[in-house]
Order: structure tokens, then sequence, then C-alpha cells
């Protein structure tokens, strides 16, 4: 069951596809060192994953339209699963990608 709502021919699941320097996950990725650019592109296609029942990645997915209930749905789904630190992690990078956005 997907995160987003929507069912995957909603424009709100349709897979982007963006020149490298204009989309949002990857302007964040370039940004880190490589094991981090590493470590944060796992968490992100990961949570791009649970939200699209594996349909999208990172790249692919439309962070834009994320709200705080999708967030907070993550973060539940991740806790079944994850330590606290990990979940934190992921969604930190969710945030700073975020945040690359309005730069």
């Amino acid at each position: 069951m997907s995160l987003v709502p929507g069912e995957p021919s909603e424009p709100t699941l349709v897979a982007r596809t963006m020149r490298p320097e204009t989309n949002p996950a990857l302007v964040y990725l370039s940004r880190l060192g490589t094991g981090s650019r590493r470590t944060m592109r796992q968490a992100l296609d990961a949570m791009a994953a649970l939200m699209t029942d594996g349909r999208l990645d990172a790249a692919a997915f439309r962070w834009e339209l994320l709200r705080y209930q999708h967030t907070q749905a993550v973060r539940a789904r991740l806790l079944d699963s994850l330590a606290v630190a990990t979940v934190n992690k992921h969604l930190s990078a969710r945030g700073e990608q975020r945040n690359g956005i309005h730069r």
C-alpha cells in the first residue's frame, strides 16, 4: 500500500525525469562527500520505495508533493523495522533535500 495518495497513473506517483542539476534529490546528494552520498542516497531511495511500493527511487520521486502527514506516516513505518537514530538519519536526508528545493 502506497503512503502517497493516488494511484500509479495519477500525477502524484508518475516518475519524473529532470536534468541532474535541477533535480532536488540529486543536487542535495551532489553536495555530500562520497561516503555520505552513498548512505543518504540509500536512505532517500528507501523512503521513495516505501512511499510508492517500490515503483520509484529518489531521483524519480516527486519530493515537493510530500506534506507533513506523509512524512509522519513514513516515520511510523520506518520505526517498525529500524532504530530511532536510523529513522532520524533517513528523515534528515528528506529534510535537507527538501531545503534544496528553495535554494
